[in-house]
């Protein structure tokens, strides 16, 4: 599977902040398997640090994600915002097994192949 990148921009500071400016934003994912799939989820940190806008890499296709996030500031974390899932689009297929070729006259040749499982 081809990995493939998305792109999170944060809706910039909180309404109400604490009285001092935000010195930093996390965000966390959560990915799931592929669609219909069940099984263990990890959450990790994939972004720590002062911008609003950053690129999350190494997503596989068809799998869907969930994102949070959460500002602080001089007092420290405030809450994890609610989920926002997106679910990534289809990825290139595998590559086909090895043709099979017939020679059938010395113009003619059967070319055949078996399709991979990615291509169901």
């Amino acid at each position: 599977n081809k990995l493939i990148g998305l792109r999170v921009s944060l809706p910039g500071p909180p309404c109400v902040g604490g009285g001092s400016p935000v010195s930093v934003y996390s965000v966390e994912v959560c990915g799931a398997g592929p669609q219909g799939s069940t099984g263990q989820e990890e959450v990790r940190e994939v972004y720590q640090g002062s911008e609003v806008d950053y690129t999350v890499g190494s997503l596989l296709p068809g799998r869907t994600y969930s994102f949070r996030l959460r500002a602080a500031n001089k007092a420290g974390y405030g809450p994890l915002s609610e989920h926002c899932e997106v679910t990534m689009g289809p990825g290139a297929p595998e590559p086909c097994k090895a043709p099979h070729i017939t020679c059938r006259s010395p113009t003619v040749a059967v070319v055949s192949w078996e399709v991979g499982t990615q291509h169901l």
